[in-house]
């Protein structure tokens, strides 16, 4: 006697000739077609559902049709999250008209979950992810004149640092080309000095 308790389905007998299958939606390809082959030879739906060991559900949609259904999708799952997000899309709202040095990063968002609402059993990273697209959707939402407003008054220093002027440009290449000649020159009594250009 052997461990099994019903037959089993063998490739031959769902119809696949010895090739392997790619996926899951292939093998129920198959086991649909060997279903429909057997139901036009004569078999009932429970000698159907008992040689294929299925249920006599999948042999009825079967028989109704080659193609079987897509799966359905599953239902949106619960996070524990859910009732912070209000908390966060204030934030991320609020930070659409503040300066970029005052603005909320992650981490301050998170923190401020847990010490001002008491959130617990949530991790940085779903912070994080609900974040980041509720900040792009935030962004792409705002009032023309707020997301894309020049700074207004004169530019900052550390700005001005950033882009320096034509005539300091062409000062940094042209000492660079006379430490350049000074080193090819091979002098070594020779210090070069910006008084050399």
């Amino acid at each position: 006697m052997s461990g099994s308790s019903g037959p089993t389905v063998t490739g031959e007998s769902i119809g696949w000739s010895g090739r392997q299958p790619a996926d899951a939606a292939d093998v129920k390809i198959d086991l649909f077609a060997a279903i429909r082959r057997d139901s036009r030879a004569g078999m009932s739906v429970r000698a159907l559902a008992r040689k294929y060991e299925i249920n006599r559900r999948t042999v009825r949609a079967a028989s109704a049709s080659a193609w079987p259904a897509p799966p359905k999708p599953m239902p949106p799952r619960p996070s524990r999250l859910d009732s912070f997000t209000p908390v966060i899309d204030d934030i991320l709202r609020a930070d659409l008209d503040a300066p970029a040095k005052q603005r909320h990063t992650v981490k301050r968002i998170y923190d401020r979950l847990i010490d001002e609402y008491g959130m617990q059993q949530v991790s940085y990273a779903v912070v994080r992810r609900y974040d980041n697209l509720r900040a792009a959707v935030a962004r792409s939402s705002a009032s023309p004149g707020t997301a894309s407003r020049p700074p207004d008054g004169p530019p900052s220093a550390r700005t001005m640092r950033h882009k320096p002027s034509i005539a300091s440009q062409v000062c940094k290449a042209s000492t660079r080309r006379a430490a350049s000649k000074a080193r090819s020159a091979g002098s070594a009594a020779t210090t070069w000095s910006p008084s050399l250009l």
